[in-house]
This record gives C-alpha cells, sequence and structure tokens, in this order.
C-alpha cells in the first residue's frame, strides 16, 4: 500500500473532523506538513499530528518547500481561486472543496484552468459517493419506478444564514446537490429556473429552490439552510408506477410500487462511523484509487466543470427571472 506524503493546506474544524478520521481509515497517506493561517491552529496542528509535521503559515511556502506527494485544500471561500491556482501549478494530484473560487464572473477562467491541469484533480463531492446514490440509479436502470416523472432534493440545515456573498446558494451547493441528480439519472439537465428568498445581504439567501429540465424529468432543489432542526436531507424520486424515498444523512431508501404498495426499506449507508459526514472515508479513498491508477474519479475536472456551470446558469436564471441554458464544457 503507498504511503503518500500529504500536503495540508488549512486545518480548520472540517479538517480536523472529516479529512483526519478519513485519512486514517483510508492509511494510504500521511500528513508530512501543515499550512494555517492562526497560530492557534499552527499550534494545535503540530500538538495534535505530532513534532515532525513541518508547519507554514503560508501556502506558498509549503507548496515550494515541503517534501510532498499530494496536496488537500480546505480554505474558506474567498482563499479557493488563489490557494487551488497555486497548487495546481504544483503539478502534484490536489484534493479541494468546491466551489473554485467564489467569484462568478473568474469561474470560467478557472474552470479552464482546472481542465488544462495535467495532474490528477479530485473535488469533494462526497455526496454522490453515498451508495443509496449507486443504488437509485439501478432501481431506474431496471424500471422500478416506471417512467420517472420529478426527482427532488430537500435540504433542510443550520449553516445559515451566510450574508455578504455574491453567488447564490443554489450556484454554490450546485457541485454536491445537482451532482446527486446527475449520479441518479446518468445524464446532465438542459436548463435551470432559480427562485430565491430574500432577507439576507446579498446573494446567498438562506431560503432557495431552483427546477433543472432533464427533458423530460424535472429536478428541484429546495433548500433552507436556516433552519431551525437538524440536517435533514431526503431526495424522492417518482415515477408512473411507483415512488422512492432517499435518506442521504442515513442511507435508508424507501420504495413502493403499483404492484406492491407497501413500503419496502433498503439500506445503503455510507461507510461508518463517518468522517463528519456521510461518504467522505469513500471521496478521500477515490481520490487515493484515482492517484495510484492515474483514472479520473468522480471529482474529476470534467464533471466539476459541468456542475460549476450549471451553478453560473442558475445565478444567470435568479438575476434575469427566466430559464436559463446550461452550456456543456465545450464552451469554456
Amino acid at each position: 500500500m503507498t504511503d503518500f506524503k500529504i500536503g495540508l493546506i488549512g486545518y480548520g474544524k472540517w479538517v480536523r473532523n472529516a479529512y483526519l478520521p478519513a485519512l486514517q481509515r483510508d492509511g494510504r497517506g500521511k500528513i508530512s506538513a501543515v499550512c494555517a493561517a492562526s497560530e492557534a491552529s499552527r499550534a494545535r496542528a503540530a500538538e495534535e499530528l505530532g513534532a515532525e509535521i513541518a508547519v507554514f503559515d503560508n501556502h506558498l511556502q509549503l507548496l515550494k518547500e515541503a517534501d510532498i506527494d499530494v496536496v488537500f485544500v480546505a480554505v474558506p471561500d474567498f482563499l479557493h481561486e488563489e490557494v487551488l491556482t497555486a497548487a495546481l501549478d504544483t503539478g502534484l494530484p490536489v484534493f479541494y472543496e468546491p466551489p473554485v473560487t467564489n467569484k462568478n464572473e473568474t469561474t470560467p477562467a478557472m474552470l479552464k484552468r482546472l481542465l488544462a491541469a495535467p495532474q490528477v484533480t479530485h473535488a469533494d463531492i462526497e455526496l454522490a459517493f453515498i451508495p443509496v446514490v449507486a443504488r437509485a440509479h439501478e432501481l431506474l436502470e431496471q424500471g422500478a419506478l416506471g417512467e420517472l416523472q420529478t426527482i427532488s432534493i430537500r435540504l433542510q440545515s443550520s449553516w445559515g444564514p451566510k450574508p455578504g456573498f455574491m453567488v447564490s446558494n443554489i450556484n454554490h451547493m450546485s457541485s454536491w446537490y445537482v451532482d446527486i441528480f446527475n449520479s441518479i439519472l446518468g445524464r446532465t439537465p438542459r436548463r435551470v429556473m432559480m427562485f430565491d428568498g430574500h432577507g439576507v445581504e446579498g446573494k446567498r439567501q438562506s431560503h432557495s429552490s431552483a427546477v433543472y429540465d432533464y427533458d423530460g424529468v424535472w429536478g428541484q432543489i429546495k433548500a433552507n439552510i436556516a433552519s431551525l432542526d437538524k440536517l435533514n436531507l431526503k431526495v424522492e424520486l417518482n415515477g408512473d408506477d411507483g415512488d422512492c424515498v432517499i435518506d442521504m444523512v442515513s442511507g435508508e431508501l424507501r420504495l413502493r410500487t403499483r404492484d406492491n404498495a407497501e413500503w419496502r426499506q433498503e439500506s445503503w449507508p455510507a461507510s461508518k462511523p463517518y468522517a463528519d459526514f456521510p461518504g467522505m472515508n469513500e471521496s478521500i479513498a477515490a481520490f487515493f484509487d484515482a492517484v495510484e491508477s492515474g483514472v479520473p474519479s468522480h471529482g474529476s475536472a470534467e464533471n466539476v466543470a459541468r456542475l460549476h456551470l450549471a451553478g453560473l446558469a442558475a445565478d444567470i436564471s435568479r438575476d434575469n427571472g427566466t430559464w436559463a441554458e446550461i452550456p456543456d464544457i465545450d464552451s469554456l
């Protein structure tokens, strides 16, 4: 088993709760260097990871001086473009958090840069790695629901509000939630219509929804990131011969058909214990698989570019109050 030397840029709560346990579970990499913005975070990294870890206060210094084989990037959105660009410039395999930038105007250029990168890149779009997503796709391929009519995602979380952002919530979430649609349906949407909430400064409203046209199937995302309830993420599929309801957090799937109207339940969870969020263990494993094999993962540049273009189209729809066509990556 390969023992990759990992350079880690960022040492916040998400890294400590998600990356570290998933990396330990996978076992193919060991953190050799860490960059953290604050003195407190650097001290914590040294204490938790060991005195032999090289600790930096500047990501460029880490990328230039550290003895590493792969780079993991987990920094605030406003730093995504700068740090991801620098990581791509090294030619080392990169694991990163989308979106590629927090600015709509620079997204196309960043996607071009990502698509041109010769190394393995993997966006942490962990939700599609939950086995229940593949199971839902399999059921559709088998015709278990008849002809599919609609697919919807309902998200409730206490993540917001997030004032001052100039990218809408639907745009920001496209990398994860449109990816669920695409993975289950096996195709990409043609256009999008977005309906935004109000009351928060900037574009990232706490309440928002969007409808996606999959040429005969309507996909809808309805999000409330300022919910009073805990995280609740459900996917529902409705066909002319049956229904399917998925709890993405637990991996539970319920199915009923006209021939069998009683709900039947299956369990297809992500590997447990979760590394803070279901799918993280699988996402990190897929990155190392891609590095070892050279075969792009589901978090590849091509897939990420398509998802970002769907996000940009959602913001165009929001601004114009009408349907927006979703371009293909050939348009970049």
